[in-house]
């Protein structure tokens, strides 16, 4: 018996071992994805400021370069090399690299290659050393996914209860802000707790786009593989789901 079950063993130790190595260079190949994209997004940011000193608003939309290259880059970033990096990575890496979009956005303004040379301030350079070391502290001891390909596109309750939740705190505030009665001691427009809550918000919107941006490109990864996605239709609400939440919540983040 022994002699029969030795060989498996080895070929399916082979096989997991393939399997782990797959995924890890799928992952590498991923985070390097991110930290272009985050260098796209810097890039194309900067552009679309440079564009607004530039006063090309007073110019013919053909005549706008600056702001055609930012765009252009944001959508590249946002059409290719989030689809891509989304369905091949899992959100617990890709989310701490978000910080990295900062980081890359004032080493280009001190450098002055695409805006005037703009050195960052004392409390600029710090925030922008303790978004790195958080950065390296997550990356170094957080999670690091559960060794598969990231293309399981499920959602526990509590994980879709908590998005859900973010949702409905974001639309909350939304509302709160956009009303008449804004407006008072304590929410004047400006104040610690005006900002600490938009800036919640503005992570609650992201957090819902993370999420619909992963389901997207899993559906858009299994086309692509040629699988079938299933007769879940909790899967299909999900990608129909996501479909609704995605061109709503991305732009909300960014205006908040």
């Amino acid at each position: 018996v022994t002699s029969f079950n030795e060989p498996d063993g080895a070929h399916h130790l082979d096989t997991v071992r393939s399997q782990t190595d797959m995924v890890t260079d799928q992952h590498t190949l991923g985070i390097c994805l991110i930290m272009l994209g985050c260098l796209m997004s810097a890039a194309g940011m900067l552009f679309m400021k440079q564009s607004s000193v530039a006063y090309e608003h007073t110019l013919k939309p053909w005549q706008r370069w600056r702001f055609g290259i930012g765009l252009l880059l944001l959508v590249v970033n946002a059409a290719a090399v989030d689809v891509v990096v989304y369905g091949i990575v899992p959100l617990s890496i890709i989310a701490p690299f978000a910080g990295m979009t900062i980081v890359f956005t004032t080493l280009l303004s001190a450098a002055g290659v695409i805006t005037e040379r703009q050195l960052p301030s004392r409390r600029g350079a710090a925030g922008t050393l303790l978004v790195v070391a958080g950065l390296a502290c997550v990356s170094s001891f957080g999670p690091r996914g559960d060794g598969r390909a990231a293309s399981d596109p499920s959602l526990s309750p509590a994980a879709l209860s908590l998005v859900c939740a973010a949702l409905s705190f974001g639309s909350a505030w939304l509302a709160l802000r956009c009303g008449s009665a804004f407006e008072s001691r304590i929410w004047r427009r400006g104040s610690a707790a005006t900002t600490l809550c938009t800036a919640l918000a503005s992570a609650c919107f992201g957090m819902a786009t993370n999420v619909a941006m992963k389901r997207v490109s899993a559906l858009a990864s299994e086309c692509v593989a040629d699988r079938s996605l299933g007769p879940a239709r909790e899967a299909d609400a999900l990608a129909l789901a996501a479909l609704l939440v995605l061109p709503v919540a991305a732009p909300l983040q960014l205006w908040l």
